[in-house]
């Protein structure tokens, strides 16, 4: 360690330059990143969630939801809006009833559109940023899948905050103004190192991205003030300061390296987690913490020795713990203490039952703050199954939690009569209200044996025109696959 220590010293100004030109091209990488923002890639292959997202996604159309809510319209805004929303593109229909509790409440307006893309589409996701953009005037909130890619956009704030408490922390605890710069410095190369070779993975989770860099400066923080530390030592009895760092390195290295070495072995434990995004944030962590170490063994004794003058002419005062009366208290206690703890662990076991566990994360925004969040399930299942999947389907709609059930069964082949087909084609929307008379001469023309009776020009228009909009409406393959033979319905459920 002792020649390592001399060539990191020696050529700590070309060790400097070549690390500003690789924070400066992992800083241009990070963009590249590809992001998956689907969780459900995560999930084991063999798992029975993971098998039916993956015969959805290859039998079925892409498709997605999203809420957008504006506050503060009028009754002609609201007519406005609508028609504007209908006409974006990608969007196949938009639900808005202004006599509906659940669409409009307390000055605020949910519309809720259908996409013909998927939730993780670049469509989707540029959808969304034209909304918050173009409806900001209206104090718009947009939930759904699409809406939640936001990691990227939120991690500066994220990384700010972090970096403002630790810079507190480091400003009571260092011995010099100077050494919370250095410190935040070294680490932040570190990071962007971190962000920009995460181009080397196929994909990174967006969880990963978001939280990489946090976690990352807070684990690492501890190695470069043990480096200071010693460096602050060893100067006090080596006037010399490059003799003092190359010291400091020597004598703290192994003492830095085992505490690395015990977090990057934690974090790749991660790899061996069922749920793969274990994997991915595990690599993410392990190769963060290794990079901040390289740069505490690299940048920071460069910088250190770069601002050594200003270090010791910016030295203050520091918080100091009295820890010998500390010490006392834990001799006498030393019964007591372990018993407190073995209590705690024993009730903390028992209540781990108690803990309330969110599976969606709708409530947390600012729609759901206003409006009940539903819960669309999906149910896949074979086509010769349609009989029995039609007898739960319609045992599942008489449940108080479940808003609605759409399916095979319970539409298209459900038996109505002309009123009651007439009220569902209005409540489908898309343009297709009919009439219940208009709509009970279809059915004897197809019931009746006899010969129908004279058409109008003008009733026979206005079925052409209801076929040819339900024909535009319906996406192919919604609700059946002739290839696999497999079927789907959804439900909403509302916690």
């Amino acid at each position: 360690m002792k020649k390592v220590a001399d060539l990191i010293v020696r050529g700590r100004v070309a060790i400097l330059a070549v690390f500003a030109a690789l924070t400066v091209a992992c800083g241009v990488l990070i963009p590249q990143v590809r992001l998956n923002y689907d969780m459900s890639r995560y999930l084991p292959k063999n798992s029975g969630a993971r098998v039916g997202s993956d015969l959805m996604n290859k039998e079925f159309p892409q498709t997605s939801t999203l809420g957008v809510m504006l506050s503060g319209l009028d009754a002609q805004q609201k007519d406005k809006v609508y028609q504007e929303l209908s006409a974006k593109a990608h969007v196949a229909s938009v639900s808005f009833d202004a006599q509906s509790a659940q669409c409009d409440k307390d000055g605020h307006s949910l519309y809720t559109l259908q996409l013909d893309v998927g939730p993780y589409a670049d469509a989707s996701r540029a959808l969304v940023s034209e909304l918050s953009v173009e409806y900001e005037a209206f104090g718009v909130a947009i939930s759904g899948e699409a809406a939640k890619n936001v990691s990227m956009g939120v991690l500066p704030l994220l990384f700010g905050v972090a970096a403002a408490i630790l810079c507190i922390i480091l400003v009571l605890m260092c011995n010099s103004w100077v050494e919370p710069v250095l410190i935040l410095a070294a680490l932040g190369v570190a990071i962007v190192l971190n962000l920009g070779t995460n181009t080397m993975f196929a994909s990174v989770s967006d969880i990963s991205m978001a939280i990489g860099a946090i976690l990352q400066l807070v684990l690492s923080v501890d190695y470069s003030i043990m480096l200071l530390g010693r460096f602050r030592q060893e100067k006090q009895t080596t006037p010399d300061p490059r003799q003092a760092m190359k010291n400091a390195l020597r004598r703290s290295f192994t003492s830095i390296s085992s505490s690395a070495a015990t977090t990057i072995v934690g974090m790749l434990a991660l790899v061996f987690m069922r749920f793969l995004i274990g994997r991915d944030i595990g690599l993410v962590l392990a190769k963060g913490v290794f990079l901040s170490l390289l740069c505490i063994f690299t940048v920071l004794p460069g910088l250190a020795l770069l601002c050594n003058p200003a270090i010791e002419k910016s030295e203050k005062k520091f918080l100091r713990f009295p820890m010998g009366r500390w010490g006392g208290f834990s001799y006498k206690a030393r019964i007591a203490i372990p018993v407190v703890f073995v209590a705690l662990f024993a009730g903390s076991f028992v209540l781990r039952d108690k803990v309330h566990i969110d599976y969606t994360l709708e409530k947390y925004n600012d729609v759901g703050k206003i409006f009940t969040p539903d819960n669309p399930i999906v149910v896949l299942y074979e086509n010769k199954d349609e009989d029995a999947m039609a007898a739960l389907a319609l045992a599942w709609e008489k449940d108080p939690q479940v808003n609605g059930v759409e399916s095979c069964a319970t539409s298209l082949r459900k038996e109505m009569t002309a009123r009651d087909m007439a009220g569902y084609l209005a409540s489908a929307g898309g343009g297709m209200e009919m009439d219940a008379p208009l709509l009970g001469m279809v059915y004897y023309d197809v019931r009746s044996a006899q010969p129908p009776p004279p058409m109008t020009a003008a009733a026979f228009l206005r079925i052409l025109l209801f076929w040819l909009r339900l024909i535009k409406t319906t996406a192919p393959g919604t609700w059946g696959s002739r290839r696999t033979g497999a079927g789907i319905f959804t439900w909403n459920y509302a916690p």
